[in-house]
This record gives C-alpha cells, structure tokens and sequence, in this order.
C-alpha cells in the first residue's frame, strides 16, 4: 500500500523499490533477529551510523540544551546508548525527558535535528503521512530487548 501523494510524487517509474507500509514491523524485525522497540510518548530515538555522526549529534545536542536554557523551555533527559544491530559505531540513543512529551511530527523533526539516520526519518515521515499508527521504532537485538 503506498498513500496517493507518495504515488503520484514518485509517478509511473519509482527510482527504488515502493517501501510497503503495510508491512508489520514486528514481522520485519524477526527475519533479522530483532525486536521491535516504540518510544514512549517523552522519548526520541536516535539512529547514529558513524562515529562522527555520533560526534555531531553531540553538539547538536549541547547546542539545544544552550538554546534552552531558560526554565520554560529547559529540556532534561536521560539518554541511554546502545550499539544498533550492526555493532559499534552504529548506536541507538535513546532520549528519555523529564517533562516533555511529543507528537509523532515533532519527535521526528526533533530526531532529525539531533543527527538521526536521515533516510530513517524520511520513512517515519513518510508512514505518518501515510496513516501508519506508530511510525517511529527501532529495530534492537533480541537478547537486549
């Protein structure tokens, strides 16, 4: 299933394969070994592959809690660092805030802000768009899960 924007934006010759958004993310995960994790409604999960995809993250980071420093606007968190499925450098960062809770559209702005995998944010937005429940997930290996 593929929404009518996406098919009339990606016309009669799509340059990769349609991304099947009906497809079940948990059925996805198992082919590969993993699980699928959701965020709660006061987290963000960051998707990082490099380590200097790492190293900006952090600044982007620092620079957000600079910019928000003021009591109204402070974001606190929690962040908790994996490896992702594919070992070090590529990592999962999970955000979890104090007193913040978001929308699907603002955690994948936020995601994306923060220097997660483009392209995975591309396709949370694009399962939003398209009416998937719950667009944002990790996929984490079994045995951390």
């Amino acid at each position: 299933m593929v929404c009518d924007w996406l098919s009339k934006l990606l016309g009669e010759a799509a340059p990769v394969p349609p991304y099947d958004f009906s497809a079940f993310a948990e059925a996805e995960a198992e082919k590969v070994g993993c699980v699928v994790v959701y965020p709660e409604p006061n987290q963000l999960q960051i998707d990082l592959d490099s380590e200097d995809a790492f190293i900006q993250h952090e600044k982007r980071l620092k620079e957000l809690y600079q910019r928000t420093a003021h009591p109204a606007y402070q974001l606190a968190c929690d962040p908790v660092v994996t490896p992702s499925k594919s070992g070090y450098p590529h990592r999962h960062i999970t955000l979890t805030f104090t007193s913040n809770v978001f929308t699907e559209w603002e955690r994948i702005g936020m995601q994306m802000m923060l220097g997660s995998d483009p392209v995975r944010e591309t396709l949370n937005a694009l399962r939003l768009a398209c009416g998937v429940e719950k667009p944002c997930r990790l996929f984490e290996p079994k045995e951390r899960a």
